[in-house]
Formats: C-alpha cells, structure tokens, sequence
C-alpha cells in the first residue's frame, strides 16, 4: 500500500491529474491509521500467543516433573526386577539341584531314610523331615513361576513406561517448537509495522512542510512581498565565463519564452551555492535539464542550475552521471553555504548540441522571475 501510493504521487502529475499536497497527508494518514490498527490487532495476537506459550512452558514443567517421576519408576523397577531375577536363579539351582537327586535316587532314598530308622521316634522325624522337604520344593517351584511371572510383568511395564516417557517428550517439544514459531512471525509482523509507519510519520513530516513552505510561498505572492535577493555569482572567480539578458527567447516547447539565464563556461567550472539554503527533492536527471538541482533558501526563493557535466574529463560520452554532475555530498535535503562548491558546468540534457554553460533560473513567490539583473550586479567580473 505505502509503495502504491508513493508510485501514484509520481505518477499522476506527469499525466496530468492534479494531487495536492492535501490529497496526499489524507492518503499518508490513512495509510498511518491503518498501520497503527493492523499494529494494535498484532499486538493483541502476540499477547494470546505468549500467553498460549506460558501455558506450554508449564506443561512442560509438569511434563518434566513427570518424567522425573517415571524415570524413578524405572528405577525402582530395575532394582525390583534384579531382585526377582536373582531370587528365581537361586530357587533355580535348588530346584535343579533336588531334582538331579530325585532322578539319581528315586524310591532308593526313601527305603534308606526307613529302613535307617533305630526307633519309631527316629522314624517319625525322618518322615516328618520328608514331607517337610517335598512341601519346600512344591514352594520353590511355586515361587519359581510366579518370579517369572512377576519378570515379565515387570519387563512389559516398563516398556510401556518408556514408551510413554517418549510420547510425552515429542508432544511437549512439537508444541513448544510450533508456538515459539508463531511468536517470531508475529514479533517479525510487529516490528515491519512500527518500521512502516515509522516511515510514513517521517513522509507525513515532510510533506507537512512542503505545504507550509507552499503557503508561505503563496502568501508571499498574494501579499506581494519583495524578496531581497543577496546572493554570488554562480560561476566563482577566476573562471572564465559570459552571458547576455536571454529571457524569454524562444525555446522550443516553451511557450512562455526562456525563463532564465544561459551562462556559458567552459565544460567541468566549478559552480556554487549563491545564498545559504538546502538542495531541494527536485534532484537528478531530466530529459531536458539534464542533471539539475535546486537551492532553496530560507525565506522560500528557488535557484535553479540545469545542465550539469554528465561527460567523463576530457570526453562527450554522457555516461559521467551525478559523479560528474554535483559536487560531493550533494544530495536533497542536505544544507548548503554560500559560496559552496555543489557542481559543475556541462551540456546534460537537451544542450548536447549547444556549447557548455548552466541554466540558472530564479523562483520568488512561486513565480520564475528573470534572473539577468541579479546575474549583473553580483557578477565578480564588473
């Protein structure tokens, strides 16, 4: 929008449709008032956003804590399947143990347990001793299995506590990795809008003073007020030049004659600022001034130099361009003194086929006024 406007102020002038400085604070401010509400709108998004990522960041927190908790488990779970796993091993090696004694002896160890008896007393203990030790290995098969049994359940627990440790994991950083991109984009947004308008205030400054310097320009000139013009000689001493009171000869595409003063010099003589003042936004190359420039003074009077050097020394190339035309630091909006080398003598421009010189024009109250007197009376050379 704010290129699209801008364009359209270059635009319209050139093919005719009037826009007024009015016209365009209207547009700028609009285009302010825009920015400023997208800018609101952003902000409060960004808001929600921090507020959704505080409420991820404890999710986290309690998603960690969890975590913790569950590592714990693990923990607490190795040590419990170790246990078990030694317990079943030990009971193991008696059962394997009994067993290989049951197989070796068979019904052979009972006889000697009976008949090895020397009383019914003794006969009773051993028996009793018997069904004691048969019941110890029911339990130790008993307890056998249901180790195992205990391993295995122990064993699936904590896959699935792992599995879910994982899970957890994933989903907290997936969250954690969307939200913090959505708070950049946003951030990004927030910072090109404050840049925007930050441009457009700038645009809306200077544009409010163009209009102040156009009112007082036309209060000038419906008062009549006499400007009192002070100023040097555009060409400095000692470099040669001359002129005659040309205005409004004949020009081609000029009804109005020539409206200024033709001071011929030889290709690349210094020129200077003939009174303080700031090189004004009408800068650059036209096709017929060529490259140009306008120092505007205080109390509102325009200087206008056309035709400034666009030929590398020694040449007629035309391609030198602003590095042969202006002076260095020369540039809109920068302050000149009087007396301040800002350029040079050329033929840019519709003068390639007319010798070197510079076309100094004078604006007082918005009108072009015919700057031979001023050129005579401050011409070093009388």
């Amino acid at each position: 929008m704010l290129i699209l406007s801008l364009v359209m102020m270059l635009i319209l002038p050139a093919i005719g449709v009037s826009v007024t400085i009015d016209d365009q604070l209207k547009n700028i401010d609009s285009e302010i008032d825009a920015k400023k509400e997208r800018k609101k709108t952003t902000k409060e998004q960004l808001e929600t956003i921090e507020t959704d990522l505080e409420a991820i960041v404890q999710e986290y927190q309690e998603g960690y804590i969890k975590l913790q908790g569950i590592d714990d488990d693990i923990a607490k779970k190795q040590r419990e399947l170790n246990s078990a796993t030694e317990q079943q091993i030990f009971y193991q090696k008696i059962v394997n143990k009994l067993t290989v004694l049951a197989y070796r002896d068979g019904d052979v160890y009972f006889l000697e347990v009976i008949l090895g008896t020397r009383s019914f007393k003794d006969l009773i203990v051993r028996v009793d001793y018997l069904t004691k030790l048969t019941k110890r290995q029911s339990q130790i098969l008993d307890s056998s299995r249901r180790l195992r049994q205990v391993i295995k359940s122990k064993r699936d627990q904590l896959r699935s506590d792992k599995q879910e440790q994982k899970n957890l994991v994933e989903a907290v950083q997936m969250k954690q990795n969307d939200i913090s991109q959505l708070l950049a984009q946003q951030q990004n947004l927030l910072n090109t809008l404050g840049t925007d308008i930050t441009k457009l205030e700038s645009d809306k400054t200077k544009k409010q003073e163009q209009k102040e310097k156009q009112e007082l320009l036309e209060a000038k000139k419906a008062a009549n007020i006499a400007v009192d013009i002070q100023m040097l000689f555009p060409v400095p001493s000692p470099h040669a030049h001359s002129f005659i009171n040309d205005w409004g000869f004949a020009r081609a595409g000029n009804r109005s004659g020539h409206q200024g003063t033709d001071i011929f010099a030889t290709k690349g003589t210094p020129l200077i600022a003939v009174e303080d003042g700031v090189i004004d936004d009408n800068f650059g190359y036209l096709r017929i001034g060529g490259w140009r420039l306008h120092v505007v003074t205080p109390e509102g009077v325009d200087y206008y130099y056309a035709h400034l050097n666009n030929d590398t020394p020694g040449t007629d190339d035309g391609k030198g361009g602003a590095k042969t035309a202006y002076a260095p630091g020369i540039a809109p909006g920068v302050s000149v003194k009087k007396g301040q080398l800002i350029g040079y003598v050329g033929d840019s421009g519709d003068a390639e086929a007319t010798p070197p010189h510079v076309h100094f024009g004078i604006v007082v109250n918005g009108g072009w006024t015919n700057p031979f007197p001023h050129l005579r009376a401050s011409d070093w050379k009388y």
